[in-house]
């Protein structure tokens, strides 16, 4: 249900790419004690949920311009040169939310890209970690129990 309704919403949208974030409060109240990344805009911190949708041609080479980002994500300088030093600035000072962020980068990208609010913390879970492997042990467990079989 999560996945379908995260494509319905992407599908709606005037973007050429879509990213999935969650609320980073929803994240905490869920799961206090597990270590997420967070991006902390102005006013609002968000997690990423590996939700993407690519909605065009332009959209399809969104994720070749952001493997070469986080390629370089040890050398802050290339970032800067790729992205531009404005927006970069603008996200560390926390002078621009997500919106005015993503707007930056769709011009730096030559793509539109959009944001799709996911309320349910579960898709700012991966697993990347063994404490992030329990965790998601856990939730499928807890899953299953209050799912009774057939």
């Amino acid at each position: 249900a999560l996945v379908d309704d995260f494509c319905r919403r992407a599908a709606a949208l005037d973007a050429d790419a879509a990213i999935g974030v969650v609320p980073w409060d929803r994240v905490r109240t869920a799961f206090p004690e597990s270590r997420r990344t967070v991006w902390r805009f102005r006013g609002e911190a968000w997690c990423g949920s590996n939700l993407f949708a690519l909605l065009s041609e332009r959209g399809r080479a969104a994720p070749r311009f952001w493997q070469s980002v986080e390629a370089d994500r040890k050398r802050p300088w290339r970032i800067a040169r790729r992205i531009g030093l404005r927006p970069l600035l603008g996200y560390l000072l926390r002078q621009s939310d997500l919106d005015a962020s993503l707007e930056a980068l769709s011009k730096v990208m030559g793509c539109r890209l959009a944001k799709i609010t996911v309320e349910e913390p579960r898709a700012a879970v991966d697993v990347d970690s063994v404490a992030d492997r329990d965790l998601a042990e856990g939730l499928l467990r807890d899953e299953r129990r209050a799912s009774p079989p057939g």
